[in-house]
């Protein structure tokens, strides 16, 4: 896709990230954009190797690219986990108007909604122009969650990622 975008002349790319790249951060983390990746998966795994696609060729051939680290995108959040990581459609909006219309060259953020308890930083998002409005607890109760559990729940199981290997 970024080799297409180069060779077409275009400007910027938007790449839907995902926050499995730091999935394996414990709930008790509050994670910044600029931290390690620490993937929960294979899945996380590519999304690091994209991201580094990103800044190479927003390095190397200037073009623009904007990564957003994409939370659970539902329209409610159902579980204790996405109070937390929970992107609701309208700041989903927000998130992808701002990566699109920012004049940074090349950035980072988590679209993610400005969830209470949220683990993820978003001043990243704000430097780009993504100003979050909804919150996961709003009208509901606060879930309690293990401090020491993987940010990325079932996804950095063991189990999960053996189940998807070839035996």
């Amino acid at each position: 896709m970024l080799e297409a975008a180069r060779r077409a002349g275009v400007s910027r790319v938007v790449y839907a990230s995902s926050n499995r790249l730091t999935g394996s951060y414990t709930a008790g983390d509050h994670v910044v954009s600029d931290m390690p990746p620490r993937p929960d998966g294979f899945y996380g795994v590519s999304k690091v190797a994209g991201e580094a696609l990103c800044r190479l060729y927003a390095d190397k051939f200037q073009i623009s690219t904007i990564s957003l680290r994409i939370g659970s995108y539902e329209e409610q959040p159902s579980s204790a986990r996405e109070q937390r990581t929970w992107l609701s459609p309208a700041d989903a909006i927000r998130a992808f108007v701002a990566a699109m219309t920012t004049t940074e060259h090349a950035a980072v953020f988590y679209a993610v909604s400005a969830n209470t308890d949220g683990w993820w930083d978003l001043q990243a998002g704000e430097a780009v122009g993504y100003f979050p409005q909804d919150d996961a607890t709003a009208g509901s109760t606060r879930e309690f969650i293990d401090p020491n559990v993987p940010q990325g729940g079932m996804y950095a199981a063991h189990a999960y990622s053996t189940d998807r290997m070839r035996r």
